[in-house]
């Protein structure tokens, strides 16, 4: 699949692997829309490589409903997420758990039940 002047929404990034993957898709000539959570990253992002960001949680469904509402991507590339703490199960918050649950499980959900037949998802660290 070409990549060029494919509209494409990456959440998550501002930073780490995500950045990395929008610098790849703006090189192939994506139309890439960064989204994450902080204003100040996105804004580093937006003026080194000419994106467009918006800044929201991934765990808000309003939000995701509204991003791929106003965006149409191509492809949704769904790099959001939380680190969980590690150690045994049953030492580990409910909060914890839910913690990374919203982020890593129903913030794909949520963007994904927005999308139509002809969308491409890609999530997570196989993306």
């Amino acid at each position: 699949m070409s990549l060029k002047d494919k509209t494409i929404v990456v959440t998550g990034g501002s930073r780490g692997l995500a950045l990395g993957r929008v610098e790849a898709l703006v090189a192939h000539g994506a139309r890439v829309t960064v989204v994450a959570r902080g204003a100040e990253a996105l804004n580093a992002v937006a003026t080194r490589l000419g994106v467009a960001t918006i800044a929201a949680d991934v765990t808000d469904e309003a939000a995701a409903h509204r991003i791929v509402g106003d965006v149409s991507p191509d492809v949704l590339v769904l790099n959001a997420g939380t680190t969980p703490r590690v150690g045994r199960l049953d030492r580990l918050s409910w909060t914890d758990f839910s913690m990374v649950w919203e982020a890593d499980v129903k913030a794909g959900v949520a963007f994904g039940l927005n999308g139509d037949a002809g969308l491409t998802i890609m999530e997570g660290a196989a993306a």
